[in-house]
């Protein structure tokens, strides 16, 4: 019998039958055309960020063709709270994060007029110019004079394919806080918009071009100006984001009015929602109890109703310990340790565990949880919480 440190991921299971089915065909390729199977698959793996760049420049381009605008384009999966590279090219923003092998565009349409059919469009359009290059790969294979120029050919065949497979059959894609949805399950939800969805997204497009034109206006001023700004016009939902992202990068406890602020803005597109009160109530969590413990479980319910991950449910069971609560969130933090791979996850639910069992006069146990968490991540800001029960292993965090 196996015993698994924690259960398999349902995204796991599919990459080992995508790559049982990948491995499967290539041998069969092999075995029918004498192609060397290695190569085929090497120049896949090479042909792949291309196919993808393509892929996304298609959403980019079928946007553009039906007179939406392109805020950006995507290319990378963000993992947790790193960075892009952003760069301007070929008349678009671009966010580049590592591993380009998969992306998105970020588009919109400022019309309610044949909105259904400019939003299909501008979504078969990636699709379709994999299509275009698949058939390109496809003569060029053919009609190559050598195996090994066939080779080059059939691996960029095999990348336009496994790229289709994945965006047209319908299915979800989780991106941290966000889940996201591939071609073909957008494709399909496009035709089922209603008109009063149709509206909803029109207006969501209006107040981002607007948002996206005074945050162009508010950089470079310093963050004692946003503040200013923002006392000036407190309704602008740019001037409160990007004053409140500052705030927060500077530590600045002023953070703490303005983040709440940002949250229940009636201009919040709500798909930033789960990332903000996340981020909002982890700030919390660095620095102390919460002050409104109301306000905290009741943020922290609304975010494992909005997501009910792992990441989600450790936020839910720290501030579950910091208001009280102590039975219930050491029970949510036991099960994120034992079925979350994060470090970060890992880390906080350790620290809040620590200070849980502290709570409860078990000291042996907290010094045991606060000891993991400095050996995962020495560095988290929450590590200030169980400084005392740190002092004989990291004297300097105090």
């Amino acid at each position: 019998m196996v015993e698994l440190s924690r259960p398999v991921d349902r995204r796991e299971v599919e990459w080992v039958i995508w790559g049982t089915c990948l491995g499967a065909v290539a041998v069969w390729v092999h075995s029918l055309h004498s192609y060397p199977t290695a190569a085929i698959l090497f120049y896949a793996i090479v042909f792949s960020p291309l196919c993808v760049i393509l892929h996304e420049l298609g959403h980019a381009w079928g946007t553009s063709l039906v007179g939406g605008g392109v805020r950006y384009i995507q290319l990378g999966k963000q993992r947790k709270k790193n960075q892009p590279r952003r760069v301007r090219l070929l008349g678009y923003t671009w966010l580049l994060y590592a591993l380009p092998f998969c992306g998105l565009v970020q588009s919109d349409l400022f019309t309610t007029q044949h909105y259904r059919l400019k939003r299909c469009v501008l979504i078969a359009a990636g699709p379709a110019l994999n299509v275009l290059l698949l058939v390109v790969a496809w003569v060029l294979a053919d009609s190559a004079d050598s195996q090994s120029w066939s080779s080059v050919w059939v691996g960029l065949i095999f990348a336009n394919g496994i790229l289709l497979f994945y965006s047209i059959p319908p299915r979800t894609f989780p991106e941290g806080s966000i889940v996201r949805i591939n071609d073909g399950l957008l494709f399909y939800r496009t035709i089922r918009l209603t008109d009063e969805d149709i509206r909803n997204s029109v207006a969501q497009s209006e107040i981002a071009r607007r948002f996206l034109k005074e945050a162009r206006e508010l950089q470079g001023l310093t963050l004692s100006e946003l503040v200013v700004r923002h006392e000036a016009n407190p309704d602008s939902l740019a001037v409160l984001w990007v004053s409140a992202t500052q705030l927060q990068q500077a530590n600045d406890p002023r953070y703490l009015n303005l983040g709440l602020k940002l949250i229940d803005h009636p201009d919040l597109n709500k798909t930033h929602l789960p990332a903000l009160i996340d981020e909002y109530l982890t700030w919390q969590l660095n620095h102390g109890p919460p002050e409104n413990f109301e306000r905290a479980h009741q943020l922290s319910a609304q975010l494992l109703e909005i997501e009910d991950t792992i990441s989600a449910r450790g936020t839910r069971g720290a501030i579950l310990i910091d208001i009280g609560r102590v039975e219930e969130g050491k029970k949510m933090l036991t099960e994120v340790l034992a079925k979350s791979s994060s470090a970060m996850d890992q880390t906080y639910s350790n620290i809040f565990l620590a200070l849980a069992f502290k709570t409860e006069g078990d000291i042996a146990r907290a010094r045991d949880h606060a000891r993991a968490a400095v050996t995962l991540n020495p560095t988290a800001p929450a590590l200030g919480r169980v400084a005392e029960l740190l002092k004989d292993v990291v004297p300097s965090a105090s």
